[in-house]
């Protein structure tokens, strides 16, 4: 997308001179917005470094303050952990606009939401303005930490969307070697979302991880299995290679139907010339994740589903250097399709995470999870049902004065 910025009819002579850069546009700046954006958030940042000397003034820091949320590329400032989410709705929340409810479509467009809220229903009854955007992220899958242990109680002058980027889970983990860690990051959420009074229900696939692991020290690799080129859409030769051992390794610990799983996915990839589905590009990125760790030295540990029974064999291969047993949680659901009311959620969500899990209080009661971390993992869960589960609000929700 290019901008479009009038100026001066004085300064068309520099800008014809810099047409590669400004176009050539009478009257008119065509800027390509990614680069301004991108240019000016490093610019901010340059300014914002504490050994600056002089140091800037007030009115300064705030005109930065300004220009990057304005402006700013989201990716050049959070950590490689952290979601986008919360700064996006702090960012919309601080700008001013004609119409206030107006930022819950906005939230939603930059979100590439595909479940909306009905503005003119919750403005009538009166509801909370920024309530009203937390639940919309909720119901879209975002992932908050209710860990017990985590985050305090939010005072009567918290705002949601800071109490919203206090409690947000920021343990996310792309890839290793991930050219889009951001779009990773933003498509991890969770899928089939309604919420509770007790918290965030969604459904997924429950694992119990358990067992001897599986380290460096049963493969026959080097790093240069690591610098082999990526095949784009493809396994490359030494990802085959350090997964066809991994496959023996399965077979000799006696893991016979995970190691066919494996086995068959590698063949029919091999054999694969169309263009990857969205559950097969993820598959991708895991079996690659997988590969890498096997030549890195990581630990593996094995998973079974709860839903099969203590007996049942192992399913999935986890990447974690934990030594006790643990409970993960996984989920995955592709892109929806363009709707002709809006731009619908043209994200990929998955989910990949260590979990602790409440006791429960009553015999039929859905599995309360608590977000642990992030961990990646290979699943074949093939003609398995999703559990439904339930994330219980955080504590810090439940004591809030929002």
């Amino acid at each position: 997308m290019h901008l479009l910025i009038p100026h001066d009819s004085s300064l068309e002579p520099q800008k014809q001179r810099h047409s590669n850069l400004f176009g050539s546009i009478p009257g008119e700046l065509c800027i390509l917005s990614v680069g301004l954006s991108t240019e000016a958030t490093r610019l901010c940042l340059a300014l914002s470094l504490p050994r600056l000397v002089p140091p800037l003034g007030r009115v300064a820091r705030q005109q930065i303050d300004g220009v990057k949320r304005s402006f700013r590329r989201y990716k050049l400032c959070l950590e490689g952990s952290s979601p986008i989410t919360p700064e996006i709705v702090a960012d919309i929340e601080s700008r001013s606009v004609m119409k206030p409810w107006d930022r819950l479509a906005i939230v939603a467009n930059c979100c590439k939401y595909s479940t909306r809220l009905n503005t003119v229903s919750l403005k009538q009854k009166s509801h909370s303005l920024s309530l009203s955007i937390l639940a919309m992220c909720l119901l879209n899958g975002e992932i908050i930490d209710n860990h017990e242990d985590r985050g305090a109680a939010a005072s009567a002058d918290m705002t949601t969307s800071r109490w919203y980027k206090e409690q947000k889970f920021s343990g996310f983990k792309a890839p290793t070697g991930c050219l889009w860690p951001t779009t990773f990051i933003k498509s991890c959420r969770f899928t089939s979302v309604s919420l509770q009074a007790d918290g965030i229900a969604t459904k997924g696939h429950v694992w119990e991880i358990s067992g001897k692991r599986i380290t460096a020290a049963s493969f026959d690799l080097t790093r240069s299995h690591a610098e082999e080129p990526l095949v784009e859409g493809h396994l490359n030769d030494h990802h085959r290679e350090s997964l066809g051992q991994l496959v023996d390794r399965l077979n000799w610990g006696r893991h016979h139907r995970l190691a066919n799983y494996l086995d068959e996915y590698l063949a029919k990839e091999a054999r694969r010339r169309r263009q990857a589905t969205p559950a097969e590009k993820y598959m991708l990125v895991m079996a690659r994740e997988l590969a890498t760790a096997m030549v890195e030295g990581k630990s593996l540990r094995l998973g079974r589903l709860r839903s099969e029974g203590d007996q049942a064999p192992c399913r999935a291969i986890f990447i974690t250097e934990k030594q006790h047993n643990f409970v993960a949680f996984t989920s995955f659901s592709a892109a929806e399709p363009i709707t002709g009311h809006h731009d619908a959620n043209d994200l990929d969500c998955h989910v990949s995470l260590s979990v602790a899990e409440d006791p429960p209080i009553l015999s039929r009661q859905l599995p309360r999870l608590r977000v642990n971390g992030w961990v990646h993992s290979l699943c074949f869960f093939q003609g398995c049902n999703p559990t439904k589960v339930v994330f219980p609000w955080p504590k810090s929700l439940l004591d809030s004065e929002l």
